[in-house]
């Protein structure tokens, strides 16, 4: 019910991608050392973004462009033992993959690296990509989350 304040059920649920243990553990280390993990990602996007520009590298991101950036970021303070595990560096990774995609305005790699991990995501453009019509939407949303 609406006015007992739980609010819009949604047609179909798709149970929502989280952070890993050891994601939040990456996460959280950085605060704790005050390395702005976020900006330090910007940061790197931007930079490979540039050099793609000018023609001085690729746009994809190399294993040794990569290593430079997790260098900087140990350098800056972060504990090593917060990037033993493959887990926080794959994370890192798909962040970095994220951002410099954006900042080359290549939104449909960007899109194509969130959904690597964002069901929602995922299945609102699989969705999107076998429906013409917003009824049929509706309609195939219904018949997948077995709705009212």
């Amino acid at each position: 019910d609406l006015l007992a304040g739980g609010g819009i059920f949604p047609d179909l649920e798709v149970e929502n991608e989280t952070l890993r243990i050891v994601e939040r553990e990456v996460v959280a280390a950085a605060q704790n050392a005050e390395v702005p993990l976020g900006l330090r990602i910007e940061e790197f996007a931007f930079a490979r973004a540039q050099e793609a520009r000018n023609g001085q590298a690729s746009s994809e991101i190399t294993p040794e462009d990569f290593q430079g950036f997790v260098d900087a970021l140990l350098d800056e303070g972060l504990p090593p033992e917060a990037l033993e595990d493959p887990t926080a560096l794959a994370y890192l990774g798909w962040q970095t993959r994220i951002s410099l995609a954006e900042r080359l305005e290549d939104f449909v790699l960007a899109t194509e690296h969130r959904m690597e991990r964002d069901r929602v995501l995922t299945e609102a453009v699989r969705l999107l990509t076998v429906t013409d019509t917003q009824t049929d939407l509706f309609q195939l949303a219904l018949e997948d989350g077995k709705g009212p």
